[in-house]
């Protein structure tokens, strides 16, 4: 149970931080980026997001779940960032 609500954690949050940071414009100001860092950072000093062990890998640990998302999910954002910058081309003047 706990590596579901581990799993939906990692995949909710940066939909929050993108949420709040269309609806408010300090928490833009500052970025979505530092917001995730600091989510993050957060996450790991409450002991939510346990440390990363070194020597060891345990099938279906917490450890191993958040290596399975990271590994899941950004192969799939790679593709997507020449998508994101498009908006920063200069507009055509004829």
């Amino acid at each position: 149970m706990q590596n579901v609500i581990l799993v939906l954690l990692f995949l909710a949050l940066p939909v929050l931080i993108i949420y709040l940071c269309e609806k408010y414009n300090w928490v833009n100001q500052v970025g979505a980026i530092l917001w995730a860092y600091a989510a993050g950072i957060l996450l790991r000093l409450l002991n939510i997001v346990p440390e990363t062990p070194i020597d060891a890998i345990v099938p279906m640990s917490e450890w191993s779940i958040s290596q399975w998302v990271a590994s899941l999910t950004i192969p799939l954002a790679l593709p997507l960032l020449p998508v994101s910058y498009t908006h920063l081309t200069l507009p055509t003047t004829c």
